[in-house]
């Protein structure tokens, strides 16, 4: 179950950026997995839910984001890769599938409780403001 490793690597990564924003705690957790990266969604939700405990991230949703048509880089229009094996009907190629062995995390939601006036934004004391970071 390579899974717990992915999580808890996915949890390393958002505390590292929750340190780095004036966060208290996440909120959500955006993954992208494609269908050909060998990682099966529901043991990695399993395992995040168990890992995150006691971290900022204990209450963070985590959401999984997975794809079965992707285009290839030859440019070619988007194909089923769970029904073509994986190779681009085109071209041919397997590892130009764009995304179909991704895995990466796209965003980060997390709440903040402290005035964020160095950013031009300002809310009172005891109020919450939701933060996002996008990955590209």
């Amino acid at each position: 179950m390579h899974e717990a490793g992915i999580a808890q690597q996915v949890i390393e990564t958002c505390l590292v950026q929750l340190r780095a924003h004036p966060a208290t705690r996440a909120t959500t957790v955006g993954l992208r997995i494609g269908p050909l990266s060998s990682v099966d969604p529901d043991a990695l939700a399993f395992a995040f839910d168990t890992l995150k405990q006691k971290t900022p991230l204990a209450f963070a949703t985590l959401r999984v984001e997975s794809r079965s048509r992707f285009g290839c880089l030859c440019q070619q229009p988007p194909a089923d890769v769970m029904t073509l094996g994986g190779f681009c009907p085109s071209c041919g190629a397997i590892e130009s599938m764009a995304d179909a062995f991704a895995l990466d995390i796209r965003y980060l939601e997390f709440d903040v409780e402290r005035p964020m006036t160095a950013l031009g934004i300002s809310i009172a004391s005891g109020q919450h403001l939701t933060r996002s970071l996008r990955f590209s």
